[in-house]
């Protein structure tokens, strides 16, 4: 079993390679002109960077999702989010192949931050997930896309969450992606309570594989039908997951449907035979970037697209 506390030690594993070409030009401060009426309601009410983190079961029920912004124009990629913990109203997101190698601090209405540059090439990144890190938070950068199923350096990139101010992170482990059978395309990454990561496969029959990293290679270890009668390939293609703190409900995000699994005391060990539920989603032509939010109480979502709209959708009790 793979654990990633061993890069919340003073050591810090070798770097792969470093990147040095300058990112967009950001427009610091886009805001969309009618926020949504839901957005005074998103405020955490929180003071420096504390707030109260629920560890405990994911909401009961979720509301519509609400349109709360937009992001800015030069951020048209994006295709992995999380929400901070530490930093409660605070969205970390990236974007995939052809863009820099940064992270992007964004506010609850869309708008940019800060960016955080990383010391790792961005080949194609296509997930962010955040874990506990020792005492801190980590953020995992996932390049594991594989559109033609040829790619040998596949990565997933640790990093101690900065403070939005930094301007760069520090890298703490490079974990190379090796698969038991060959080349997986792959959108999706979460990260269980003992730090070991979990790979959702994007396929074209309906299902993903849950491939999971043992013995430094990752496997298959169960195939989840996630199609919905109806579906063509297209829409039951993985493109994004976040699994809540207690590991007690998966978010699934493909292009046609959000999915919420309630996962018990099984973790993804027993996602093929979990039940499901089917959210309602914004109707986004390209989402792959979904997010739990334990501070503020919900799950965020955007897409690919110039000055894409960023939804929250509430927990309700």
């Amino acid at each position: 079993m793979f654990f990633v506390f061993a890069a919340c030690t003073a050591s810090t594993p070798e770097v792969l390679s470093t990147w040095d070409d300058a990112g967009p030009d950001l427009e610091p401060g886009v805001r969309a002109d009618d926020p949504g009426a839901g957005l005074g309601d998103l405020d955490p009410g929180f003071e420096g960077d504390t707030a109260e983190v629920s560890d405990g079961p994911a909401c009961p029920s979720l509301g519509a999702p609400t349109a709360v912004g937009t992001l800015p124009r030069a951020l048209d990629e994006v295709s992995g989010m999380v929400a901070s913990r530490t930093h409660p109203g605070v969205l970390w997101v990236l974007e995939d192949s052809g863009n820099a190698a940064e992270l992007y601090a964004l506010d609850i209405d869309g708008s940019l931050l800060a960016t955080v540059r990383l010391p790792v090439p961005n080949v194609d990144w296509e997930d962010l997930a955040i874990a506990p890190c020792g005492d801190i938070d980590c953020l995992w950068i996932a390049d594991v896309g594989d559109n033609g199923l040829v790619r040998t350096d596949a990565a997933l990139y640790v990093v101690a969450e900065p403070e939005p101010e930094d301007g760069a992170a520090e890298l703490l482990s490079a974990v190379p992606v090796r698969y038991v059978d060959g080349p997986h395309n792959v959108e999706a990454l979460v990260i269980d309570a003992d730090g070991t990561p979990t790979l959702l496969s994007k396929r074209d029959d309906g299902t993903t594989e849950v491939l999971v990293l043992r013995d430094g290679r990752f496997g298959v270890t169960a195939q989840v039908q996630v199609a919905a009668p109806g579906d063509d390939a297209w829409s039951s293609r993985v493109t994004a997951a976040d699994l809540w703190a207690d590991e007690g409900g998966l978010l699934l995000r493909t292009y046609a449907h959000a999915w919420r699994y309630e996962l018990d005391g099984d973790s993804l060990a027993g996602l093929a035979d979990a039940p499901r539920t089917e959210l309602r989603a914004a109707d986004q032509e390209q989402v792959e970037a979904v997010a739990w939010d334990p501070t503020i109480g919900g799950w965020w979502q955007t897409s690919e697209g110039v000055g894409a709209t960023l939804y929250f959708a509430t927990c309700e009790a």
